[in-house]
């Protein structure tokens, strides 16, 4: 059994029905042991966009990180994500991004772990800190990377809700 932390994204639909679809199905492969809050924020690559609804849950599963990753495209596929909706900024339904897995480093073309943008996103971070606010990504301490963004992007609106998933 390993610990992974999964990043979900939605601005597509109704976005917190998407997240909390994603967290069902992510039953499917392990216990979840918590969600993060849900934030809120803009677009980072297209300001005409929709917002985006955001969380991270943690889960335990029995999966190696490529069964995990396939379970999480399928879930992907089954809730509408296309082709077309791939790749940075696209809108979609709901995404689902490992961010870890383990202690384990992977470098793949398929998958790469930990997340090699986790450090640019304030969507990833503001939740993950909610979690876990010790949690250091690439010996960066979170709360760090948070102060340099934040800083970096000072007009990128993200807020946290009040919204919660269930598990």
């Amino acid at each position: 059994m390993e610990q992974a932390y999964l990043g979900l994204g939605s601005n597509l639909g109704d976005r917190l029905a998407n997240l909390q679809k994603a967290v069902d199905e992510l039953k499917n492969c392990g216990t979840i042991f918590a969600t993060s809050p849900v934030f809120e924020c803009d677009s980072l690559y297209d300001a005409k966009m929709p917002g985006f609804l955001n969380a991270i849950v943690v889960i335990e599963t029995p999966l190696d990180a490529h069964a995990l990753l396939e379970k999480t495209k399928g879930i992907e596929k089954a809730m509408g994500r296309t082709g077309e909706q791939r790749g940075k900024g696209a809108s979609r339904a709901i995404d689902i991004d490992i961010l870890f897995y383990g202690c384990e480093m992977i470098e793949e073309p398929e998958l790469v772990v930990p997340h090699p943008l986790m450090l640019e996103r304030l969507f990833v971070l503001l939740p993950l800190e909610e979690l876990n606010p010790g949690i250091e990504i690439n010996g960066k301490k979170i709360g760090s990377a948070v102060k340099r963004l934040r800083k970096a992007k000072p007009s990128y609106r993200i807020e946290k809700t009040k919204l919660v998933l269930a598990y």
